[in-house]
């Protein structure tokens, strides 16, 4: 097992970033600094940047919802070394992480924890006014390790954690450590030579994370669960609580590509759960017919 998975712990982090942060940090010689950490909440639930504040670093914390914000104010009412703002990041704009920043009097930053469950990829590559030493930074551990995903901007659907990787080097950052749900950079310029930057691939074979999705060529569900497929019949959708059903029965589960039958009952669901998009199919594919499907073998 490699140094940084060794060091993880938590004290308020989730998946022991604040050991993998003690870890990078000490082998950077930065004892204390400058953070910026956001959406914070209350600035200690599942923070990766409580536990820096306890050992004498000075931050900037940023919560957008008004409630969790007044938890916030709450949890560093009256300290000096804590810098907040009620604002909701955006790319751009009077709200983008320069312009609070820069508003708010920050000079300089070292470390930037990025958790926003969405437009992650888009903040980061948008800060121009600050370069942090180091940065932290969600990805979406259910992508696939060699898969580029950017989030759609708005939407919560995450990034790919190949996606980030390659922001970070065309930004001049290494990746030296991660944890099941963050990725941690360092500056190129700053990095010593004994903290040597990992790839992705060695991260994956520590931490775990990628699933795969496949179809049978009967329209089996199948996923990836460490090296192996499993087929069940419900499954637990990833992020949520929602308990999902194999999309085909299994009566229609065999290869026929040219099913009548289960194109009719396909559509009928389809009707039933979504009317607007399945008629929207419909019409697509008369105005779109799709070509004749390739048998696999002769």
């Amino acid at each position: 097992m490699t140094d940084f998975a060794v060091a993880a712990r938590n004290v308020h982090s989730q998946y022991g970033e604040d050991g993998v942060l003690e870890w990078v940090l000490e082998r950077i010689g930065l004892q204390d600094g400058y953070f910026v950490e956001f959406g914070a909440w209350d600035g200690i639930h599942l923070s990766n940047c409580r536990h820096l504040y306890e050992n004498g670093w000075s931050g900037c914390l940023i919560e957008g919802d008004p409630t969790r914000f007044k938890d916030l104010e709450t949890t560093y009412q009256g300290e000096e070394r804590a810098d907040l703002i009620c604002a909701y990041v955006e790319i751009s704009g009077s709200r983008s992480l320069d312009s609070l920043l820069t508003s708010s009097g920050v000079k300089s930053v070292d470390l930037v924890s990025i958790d926003i469950d969405g437009d992650d990829y888009a903040i980061w590559r948008s800060l121009e006014l600050y370069r942090p030493k180091v940065v932290i930074i969600e990805y979406n551990p259910t992508i696939p390790f060699d898969t580029r995903y950017v989030n759609p901007t708005g939407l919560n659907r995450g990034n790919s954690a190949l996606s980030l990787a390659e922001l970070a080097t065309e930004k001049g950052y290494d990746l030296v450590a991660g944890t099941r749900a963050n990725l941690v950079f360092v500056d190129k310029d700053i990095r010593p030579p004994t903290l040597e930057p990992v790839t992705l691939q060695l991260l994956k074979d520590v931490v775990g994370g990628g699933l795969r999705f496949f179809f049978g060529v009967d329209g089996t569900f199948l996923r990836e669960a460490g090296h192996t497929m499993r087929e069940t019949e419900v499954y637990r959708v990833p992020w949520t609580d929602y308990m999902a059903a194999q999309p085909v029965p299994r009566f229609l589960r065999r290869f026929d590509s040219r099913s009548g039958l289960k194109k009719t009952i396909g559509l009928v669901l389809l009707l039933l759960t979504r009317p607007v998009a399945a008629l929207r199919m419909v019409l697509d594919e008369r105005v779109n017919p799709r070509p004749p499907e390739k048998q696999i073998y002769d």
